[in-house]
């Protein structure tokens, strides 16, 4: 559907947003991927741009241990090993 394609382009824009220095802009980005996600109810999405705003470091150090927290319920929710692996490795990072 056009909801889902249009939730991972916003994604795979923040990325490249902040590679290119705008972290602001990477993380309206993010945060419109994670919002179409959750009302298609999409948990592997959600998931994956809750992990994304950790990875880009477009969320405060603060709430870094919540959102992997997050992520990693999603993953399970979800029932992507993927994501939980990214998820995993993320955390050994943070």
């Amino acid at each position: 559907s056009t909801s889902m394609a249009l939730g991972p382009a916003d994604r795979a824009r923040a990325r490249l947003a902040a590679l290119g220095g705008d972290r602001e802009g990477a993380a309206m980005l993010l945060d419109a991927a994670e919002s179409l996600a959750v009302r298609v109810g999409s948990a592997l999405w959600e998931g994956w741009c809750v992990l994304e705003a950790v990875r880009l470091g477009t969320a405060p150090a603060r709430d870094r241990p919540h959102l992997l927290d997050r992520a990693a319920a999603l993953a399970a929710t979800s029932g992507s090993v993927r994501l939980a692996r990214a998820v995993e490795r993320a955390s050994k990072g943070a």
